[in-house]
């Protein structure tokens, strides 16, 4: 399920009336799918909110004019495993996660997110395919200079990654493993700060 407040009032989760339904009510919504998909986290774009369950991905979002309990579509648009141990990142113009369903860990990049169509999705970590193993839990990007960082609380490796993309089309994108002298707890990116 998906549930969002009514319009400028983020605390109101509750309908005027059970016989009518206006644009001002909240929005309730379930995903419907073939298998169990408990909702885990979500990200919003400009189009709407991207929602990721353990297996496969959603997309809330409208084709109308404004979003509405009405106009509101909550549309599988992708089935790929996601580590619900991690968050999804935004990455500027597309959406990165990790995938840990097999014997390493992987790192995904969701382009063309929209309710109409079914995203680019493209496994950037296939050149490093044993470079990342199974159970991370931290992940942080620096969006402005094209950096992700990967890792595991209480152990002192991370992993990255370096993009360089000039008008939404990528150059160049390198990965590289740091050995730091003490073990992570949790790590982020702030100013251009590590």
């Amino acid at each position: 399920f998906v549930v969002l407040s009514r319009p400028g009032d983020f605390g109101n989760f509750w309908i005027n009336t059970a016989v009518a339904v206006s644009a001002s009510d909240p929005i309730d919504i379930a995903c419907s799918s073939s298998y169990p998909s408990a909702l885990l986290d979500g990200l919003e774009q400009p189009d709407g909110l991207l929602v990721f369950s353990s297996d496969q991905q959603f997309f809330l979002g409208t084709t109308a004019q404004i979003l509405s309990p009405d106009s509101a579509r909550l549309s599988s648009i992708a089935n790929y495993n996601f580590n619900k141990n991690t968050h999804p990142i935004s990455l500027g113009t597309s959406v990165g996660f990790i995938d840990n369903s097999g014997q390493y860990s992987r790192f995904f990049e969701a382009i063309n997110l929209n309710a109409t169509s079914n995203p680019d999705i493209a496994d950037v970590s296939k050149v490093v395919s044993r470079l990342l193993p199974k159970d991370l839990d931290l992940i942080t990007n620096s969006r402005e200079n094209g950096l992700v960082l990967i890792g595991k609380s209480g152990t002192s490796t991370v992993y990255g990654l370096k993009l360089f993309s000039v008008a939404n089309k990528r150059y160049q994108q390198a990965w590289f493993k740091w050995e730091l002298v003490n073990k992570v707890k949790y790590h982020f990116v702030i100013g251009d700060q590590y």
